[in-house]
Order: structure tokens, then sequence, then C-alpha cells
């Protein structure tokens, strides 16, 4: 990166002490007070915490809060500090303060100061503080960290965010009510007694967080304490639709006129949820940033950070959408720079293809077959993270990188610098624990002699095995001597030798080229040649009067082999859940392009974050182990791990092909199981509504159960979905988007749960109805023992209209893009309209109209119909598709009175359409046809296609029964079974199949070859053999 400037450093650093002792005087909501971004290097000087996370951070005057799930805490070099949830230490010594011992008895979620200093006020799930009765809210003397006995606030669920002005404590989370007062997740309390303010009546309402959730995820107050920022899970506030987000006029208690529809709009493409993180407003107010987090990337709404100007009225649009193709969980902003921390490793690159790289339909992120390295230039590495131009959302020059599973979850802006709080062990490539600080007072002084890295920049990626060009400048006063050049590989962790070809253990570092040696001011360069892997490089300018430069130039940068794919990992067995055994078999498969040469594998204990070391223990180290696939350097393997676990509970575990190239799958697979010798799965049963229970269109259906599990039933949720329209309740139990809604009250837990959810009003439809238990171990109901049932919501006459395509099977023969499509649809309603489905089964897309656009979203496309009102009717229409694909058309008709036809017999058919690519052949070597064989159908021939053979599949049917063989050796409805395959990929292959031990009898045997496109041999090559006993 580009160094700070010396003049930068120190304005940035007299600002910090003028504002650093102003904690206990300041009057109305601080800023931080920047001119620059803050250092890369951070404090290692700070307390270290291995256990929990660290969750959110407050400064007052001298003292640095962190709190959290930690359960202890020690100084830098110390002994553990049974000190739990919340702690404090000197900002200038980073040493603990011991006098500050607070006693919480649960999580700390959120703490906040007083503007003028005086009080620390705490939210989370705590019951007592110090022996003191105080339920989810408290107010603590900053100094001493004593209860403040005069501010009573008790909630009656968890409290998860504060914003305090000079004459209020407003506090958001999951409660309904606090200190007995109505609160629906929103109060504003007297800041000295906890009374709640009758006046400030804003409930927020229909929860559509995840498993219906409705929460307060965020308050901010702008600096004038003017207007409140509510980052939230539901669709109301104060009665007012303001989905995900709401600002609020603290004189008047009111909602503001100002409005976004960006998240009702794209609930369709997230499953229903508002996934919203964190916020934050601009120390100038002008306008706030919103992040959001585990929704599968999907900008704009998911997996992003969004800003929005603080003024407007309905349809206000975002000022910009920076898409991170994973989650973004913190976000905090200085006068330069919007910071923000999560899961992620990728952000826009300056100049950016907008509103955002890359295809919004297209998952990049997590559990994806590509990431965001396929867009090149378009985006710059940043691990957990980073920082974004207030102007564009584009990434700026900062790149400390953190390591974390979850993520980093806060990040707290002060006049001094950056605080940022995690589930990891390092940040800026150093370990220190769940917490850093970027301190600009630890900035080192300018020196006379300065250097400037110009390329690559930071984060920056690059082909591998190709000049990689390292440049910059180089300043000092008497003259620029040289410049050296010092790079490491981090992976290996070895340095690059004098050859600039070898790397070694020892330290080197290479002298660049100069432009103008002894000059004040040179240019220097140095081009060297490296494989794929991930880079450091330093540079440092020396002057001829023996001086050099006190801080190094430095960038991470990464190389990639352009035509070489990361590989992909998945994790088959066993199944994510329950585990009944501490030792079990891991196995699941890895491909790439290449050749998978290993696997890497971790294991980390969720309940306390400890991670499995090599010796079988359990320790706060981050920690890997090994493995190899069955067949090293195949490019589709198998793999299985033995693991041993040493304590039950919740365990992560991720799986890492590595390619032989080195590249390793940077997404990894991961699977979460609770452990236990004795816990079973929850289970759940549907007693109302029946099976195929008719009920009129328009009416509300009452659903009930009783859900079961050995410990503690604590959550049962219902999905209710229109599988016409793929519409139904929402998480909120609103219709919308469907998803699984919570129907049980926040606190239970019970071994045997009663539940009943009534639905909103059900339009005409055929209705699937789903439903699942989660336990006390956070295990939820098998997909497999989840009840699931059909209802029809229609009228006793006329029934449903019925639909009918002209064509109606499978063709693979269409070598064109313009597709029409037609047929009939009746019904005694009449016939309103008629609706395509066309799904393109590769990319798993839907086409959005007749002219060519997808979309990840189930869409309806509208058809005309001939003569609309008839009770016959046909309807045509020509669809222009957006390339070559697998395409599924299913058409559904719907009649006057809303009813949709509910059956898709007759009315679906499959296009493969790939314009010029030829149908895949088969040989058969042997046997010939009508041989007799002993025991068993073995065959072999060769499968030959244009581009390339993917798989063989082969058919065993008895002709006397017309039976056909199953997978597991039974005989019933046939199947195609695989063959094994010699040239996977390749033009031709050879393939062979035996089949198990078979009755005598007469079998026929059909091949089919499947290429890259899913096209098959349309006549399957056939043969008959006669079987019998050796």
């Amino acid at each position: 990166m580009r160094k700070l400037l010396g003049g930068l450093v120190a304005a940035v650093v007299a600002v910090a002490g003028s504002l650093a002792g102003a904690g206990a005087a300041h009057a109305v909501q601080p800023v931080p007070g920047h001119v620059g971004l803050v250092p890369e290097a951070p404090r290692v000087d700070t307390p270290y915490v291995d256990t929990g996370a660290v969750g959110d951070i407050e400064v007052i005057g001298s003292r640095v809060y962190l709190a959290g799930t930690f359960t202890s805490i020690r100084d830098a070099g110390g002994a553990p500090v049974a000190q739990g949830y919340l702690a404090a230490y000197d900002i200038d010594s980073g040493r603990l303060d011991l006098g500050f011992r607070p006693a919480f008895d649960g999580e700390v979620t959120a703490i906040e100061a007083s503007p003028d200093g005086s009080a620390l006020y705490a939210a989370g799930r705590f019951n007592s503080v110090s022996g003191m009765a105080r339920r989810k809210v408290a107010k603590l003397d900053p100094v001493s960290g004593a209860v403040v006995t005069a501010f009573r606030a008790d909630a009656d669920a968890r409290a998860t965010a504060l914003a305090v002005s000079t004459s209020k404590v407003y506090v958001g989370g999951f409660f309904s009510t606090v200190k007995g007062a109505t609160a629906g997740r929103l109060a504003a309390l007297d800041p000295v007694t906890g009374a709640v303010d009758a006046g400030f009546a804003l409930p927020v309402t229909g929860g559509i967080g995840a498993a219906g959730a409705l929460k307060v995820v965020e308050l901010a107050l702008t600096t004038d304490e003017a207007t409140l920022l509510v980052v939230h899970t539901g669709r109301q506030v104060g009665g007012l639709d303001r989905v995900g987000v709401a600002l609020v006029d603290t004189a008047a208690k009111a909602v503001r006129p100002w409005q976004t529809s960006l998240f009702a709009d794209n609930l369709s493409r997230v499953g229903g949820v508002v996934r919203l993180a964190d916020g934050d407003i601009a120390p100038d107010d002008s306008y706030f940033v919103v992040v959001s987090g585990s929704g599968g990337d999907r900008p704009p709404s998911n997996d992003t950070a969004m800003a929005f100007p603080t003024t407007g009225g309905a349809g206000v649009e975002p000022l910009w959408v920076s898409r991170h193709f994973d989650s973004v969980f913190a976000v905090a902003i200085s006068e330069t720079a919007v910071y923000v921390g999560g899961h992620f490793r990728w952000q826009e690159a300056p100049g950016s293809t907008q509103p955002w790289p890359g295809d919004a339909n297209l998952n990049y992120g997590w559990g994806s077959a590509v990431d965001a390295t396929v867009l090149g230039d378009e985006v710059l590495r940043r691990d957990m993270v980073g920082a974004l131009d207030p102007a564009t959302g584009t990434t700026l020059d900062w790149n400390p990188g953190c390591e974390a599973f979850e993520g980093v979850r806060t990040l707290e802006l002060i006049p001094r610098g950056l605080l940022l709080g995690h589930d990891g062990m390092s940040c800026g490539q150093r370990v220190l624990g769940r917490h850093a600080f970027w301190d600009f007072t630890r900035v080192p002084a300018p020196s006379p002699a300065e250097t400037w890295l110009d390329t690559p920049f930071e984060g920056q990626s690059l082909a591998a095995n190709g000049p990689v060009p390292f440049g910059g400048r180089a300043a000092a006063p008497s003259g620029v001597s040289r410049v050296q050049v010092e790079l490491r590989d981090r992976g290996s962790g070895r340095y690059l030798q004098d050859d600039a070809v070898t790397f070694g253990a020892a330290w080197n570092a290479i002298e660049a080229a100069l432009d103008t040696p002894g000059g004040p001011e040179s240019a220097w360069t140095l081009d060297v040649t490296l494989p794929a892997g991930e880079y450091q490089v330093w540079a440092r300018a020396f002057a001829l009067d023996g001086s050099r430069d006190t801080t190094k130039a430095t960038a991470k940068f990464y190389t990639a082999l352009r035509d070489d794919a990361l590989p992909v990992t998945t994790i088959l067995l066993p199944a994510q859940g329950l585990l009944s055994a501490l030792t079990f078999d891991l196995s699941g498969t890895a491909t790439d392009d290449h050749g998978v040469s290993r696997l890497s594998f971790v294991a980390k204990h969720v309940d306390t974050g400890y991670y499995l070391q090599d010796d079988g223990t359990v320790a706060p180290a981050w920690s890997s182990f090994g493995g190899e696939p069955d067949a090293p350097g195949d490019a589709n393997v198998t793999w299985s791990r033995e693991i041993t676990l040493p304590v039950e509970g919740t365990w992560d575990i991720w799986a890492t092909a590595i390619d032989s190239a080195g590249q390793s799958d940077n997404r990894g697979a991961r699977a979460r199981y609770a452990v236990s010798a004795t816990n079973v799965a929850p289970a759940t049963t549907i007693a109302a509504p029946t099976s195929n229970q008719v009920v009129v269109p328009g009416s509300a259906v009452t659903i009930s159960g009783v859900a079961t599990d050995d410990r503690a039933v604590v959550r049962v949720e219902v999905r209710v979905r229109n599988l016409q329209t793929r519409e139904g309740m929402a998480a909120d139990l609103a219709w919308g988007v469907p998803a699984f809604a919570r129907v049980t009250p926040l606190n239970t837990s019970a071994p045997i749960v009663a539940w009943t959810v009534t639905t909103p009003p059900l339009p005409p439809g055929r209705y699937e109805i789903i439903a699942r238990a989660v336990d006390d171990l956070k295990v939820t109901t098998p997909e497999a023992s989840r009840p699931n049932i059909k209802i029809l919501s229609q009228y006793a006459s006329p029934l449903p209209p019925e639909t009918a395509l002209d064509f109606a099977a499978t063709t693979q023969d269409v070598d064109t893009l313009d597709l029409p499509i037609t047929g009939t649809a009746t019904g005694g309603g009449g016939i309103a309209a008629v609706k395509l489905v066309v799904f393109e089964n590769l990319s798993r897309r839907y086409l959005t109209s007749t002219t060519g656009s997808m979309s990840s979203a189930y869409t309806l496309v509208d058809v005309a119909v001939a003569s609309p009102g008839a009770t016959a009717t046909g309807f045509s229409t020509l669809l222009h598709l957006p390339g070559s694909g697998d395409y599924t058309v299913t058409a559904i008709a719907l009649d006057v009175l809303g009813q949709l036809d509910t059956s898709t017999a007759g009315a679906e058919a499959r296009y493969k359409i790939f314009p010029g690519d030829a149908d895949p052949t088969s040989l058969l070597y042997s046997p010939a046809d009508g041989s007799t064989l002993t025991n068993a159908v073995s065959i072999s021939g060769r499968a030959f296609d244009d581009v390339a053979i993917m798989s063989v599949q082969v058919k065993v049917t008895n002709v006397a029964t017309g039976k056909g063989l199953r997978p597991d050796g039974t005989f019933g409805t046939g199947e195609w079974l695989q063959a094994f395959v010699t040239n996977p990929g390749g033009p031709a292959s050879n393939f062979v199949y035996t089949s198990p031990t078979l009755p005598p009898g007469t079998y026929r045997v059909d091949v089919q070859p499947v290429d890259s496109v899913t096209n098959v041999q349309w006549v399957p090559l056939t043969i008959t053999v006669t079987v019998v006993t050796g």
C-alpha cells in the first residue's frame, strides 16, 4: 500500500490527542475526527481474549470496554483472569483494569456510554449483575463497574441494541415488555430511573428475520440526537411499513417519512428473510450504511453494504451498494472511510462495474461452485475487514486482514483509531485473540527517506507463472541510494532469494532498479515470475547519508493460474445434525480441472470457540490437520477421514481440497454436528389439517401439532407454500414470501410442546405444509422425518382449470433459441390467463419474460390466450431464450375465480437446446446381442461425443417381470445405473459395467452415454441377454 505521509499522520494524531480526553465532556454524539485511514498494523499490547467472541466495544476517557460471550481475558503475555462478558483495559498501557469487575451471569450483547461519559449501559442475555437482579438491561459506574441501583429497566427477553442521548436511553431487542410496560422490541428509557417513556410507542412488528425472528439489530443517533436509526428484522415500525430500516424523529417520537422499498422488493430473492446485521451514521449525518450477512451473495440486499441518504420520503434509493460476496456483520463510518467487517474475502475494486460486479443471480460466495476470483480486476482481496470509499462504496487501500470463523462482529471508531471484535485469533498477521486496535498514536514518526509501493496494489490478483511487476517511488533529501524489496510466500513463510526464483527460510531482500540513482526522487522497479500463491511484499528506501525509511511500504497480493480453476469440496457423510459417537468417518468428494492432491480439515467446538489440535485436545489456537483423497491427482475424487472429537457439544467441521498447483478451495465445505451420546433429534406431528383436505379459498387454516424431544423443544417452525405461485405464509405469519415461521413463544423449553398457528387467508391453489422442531442442542428434525402434507384451496364448483401443451415430452432436437409454445386451457369458470414457468436446469434460473431475461427467483411469465373468459381457449407465445440450456417449460392455466391448475400432467415439456452440439453415441464391445451370461450382466464398450463424455448410464430390466434393477440390487421401477468411465471429460471414453448377481432369466440391457450438456444418446443402445446360474 502507499504509506501515510508524515504530515497526515501528525494531523491525525493531533486530532486524536485533542479529542481523546474529551470523552467525559462532550454534550452531543461523538465523531471520530479522522483525516485519513487508520494504520494497517494493530497494537500488540492489548488484552488477549481466547474464548467466545467480542461482540461490542465502547470507550470512555482512558478506558476501553469489551463485551461479548467470552468468559476470561488476560493481559498480553499474562495469566487468564476470570472476567466474563464485560471487561475494561487502559487505552494507553493496554493493561487490564482490575478495578472494573462487574459479574454478569450471561452474554453482554451491546454497551453504550452516556454522552457525558458518566455512565455505561449494558444490554444482553443476562439476568443478574454482581448478584443484583438486572434482566437484560443495566447501568454501571464506568470506573468501578458497580451497578447503578437507581436505574432499573428489566426486560422480558434479550436486549440487543443501545443508543444513548443526553435525555434518553434507546434500547432494542427481542422483548415485548420493559419494566412491566408494553414495548414491542423498541423502547425509550429515562437515563436515571429506567422508566419507560409511554409517549415513545413505536413497536417493531411483522418478524421476517431468520426463522421468523423479530428483533432490533442496531440503533444509532445522529450527532444532534434528532434522528434515531433503527435497523431491524420486521415489516413495520410504529404501524408504518418500514421493512428492515426506519428513521425516527426523537423529538416528535414518530417515524419519519423516510422509507426504502429495497428490502421488501428483494424478499423473494432471499427466501423472504431480512438479514441485516449492523448500521452506522456518517459523522456529518448526511448518510448511513447498513450491512447484511448470511444471505447467499444476493445483491442488492444480502451480503452487501448499502448506503442511503438520511433525507427523503417514500421510495429512497441507495447511494451505492457494495457487493462483498459473503457476510458483512459490522460497519463503522469515519470522515474518510466506511469500515466494514464480516466473513467476506473480496471487495469491489475502484472502477469496477456498477451497480456491482458480477452476475446478480450467481453466488460467488460461501458454498458456490465459483468464487469472486473469476471477476479478475473487478475485485480485490480483503480478508474479513476492509475500508470503503464513502463516495462510491469501492475498496480503499487498506488491508490488514483478519482470520475468524463466523467473522468480524463489531467495529468502533474513536479519535485515536479503530477497534475491532470477532471470534478469531489474528488480525494484521498478528495473533491477538478476539480484539484488535489500530491506534494512530502508535504510528512511527516520519523519516526523511520515504518509500511508495504503487504495484502490485493491495489485494490484487495477478496471473501465476507470468511476470509480476513491482514498482513505486522513493525520495530522500540527500539522494536515494537504493530500494530493498522483500517478498514472502505467506503460505510457506519463506523469502525470495537473490536469484529471484527460489524461496528460502532465511530472510532476504533484493535491490530494485532505480530510475534516477542518487537523485532526491527516483522511480524503482523489479520484475519477478511467481507461481500460484499468496504473497506479501515490502519495500524500503535508503538514502546516501546512511538514513533509511523507518517504515516499509507493503502490500499483500496473490497469483492464480488463469486456466486453472479452484478445487471444489463437498461433505456427504455423516449428514449434518445429530451424531451419537465422538469418533466417526467424515467423507465427501472433491473436484478440480487438473487434479486434487490433498485435503485440509478444521474442527471447531462451537460452544467454547476452541479448535481440535493435532494431539486430540482442544485449544484456543486455530489448528488444521491433513488428509489425502482416495486417488490423489485425479480430477474427481472421493475422500474419507476418521475424526475423533474429545468432547460432546456442537461442532463445525471444515474440509478444504487443495489441487496439484497448491490452490485451495477458498470456501471449503462446512458441516455442523450436535454430538451427544444420548440426545435424539426432535420430532413433530401435524394433527390438523389432514392431508388433501379441501378448504374454501380466502379462508384461514389452523395448523396444529405436538413436538417432542428427549431433552427440550425450544422452537417449532412451519412453512406454508402455494405450489403454483410459490407464495405463502411469511416468517411474520403474513401473506408473502414463504419461510419457516416460528409458531412457538420465544422462551419455549419443554420435552413436549403442543403448538398451533393460523395462516393468513389462503388464495386458491395447492399448498404444501411442512413442520420441524429444534431442540436445545440446536438439532433440527431431519428433513426425511418432517411431516409434509398437501391441502387444496379450491371451490366445490367449478373445479380448477386444466392445461395441456401441444408438445409435452422431452426433446434435444431443437437448434434455435426462439421457442414457440402452444397449447389449450379449459375450465368451467372461464380461462382468465395462462402462465409459464421456464426453468433452466443447469444454471437453475428462471426466465422472467418472453424476451430472454433470467433470474434466480421463481417467476411466472404471462401468456396471451386466444379467448379470455371462455371455458376453452388456445394459447401461444414465442420464447426468446437467452442462450443454450436445458429448459423445462410448465404451463399453468388461471380461471376467472383465481384458481390455478393444480397438476402438471400434460402441461410440462423439456427442451435441451444446444445449437451445434451433437448427441453422444456408443459402441458395445461385449457381450453380443442374444449372449448367455453367467450369474451377472457384464458389459464393456466405448462412448463418443463432439465435446465431452461425462458419464455412461445402464438400465437392466427383467423381460418377464418388466421390473428394473435398482442401485441397491433390488428390482422395481427401472433406474439408470452408472457405469465406470475411464476418461470423463474427454471426447471418447471406454466404459464397463458389472451388475450384482442376478436371478436366472432374460434381461434387456439399455446403454446411453451423457455428454457435457446432459444430452443423451436419443435412442439407447439395446441388447437382450440370458443370465444362467454358474
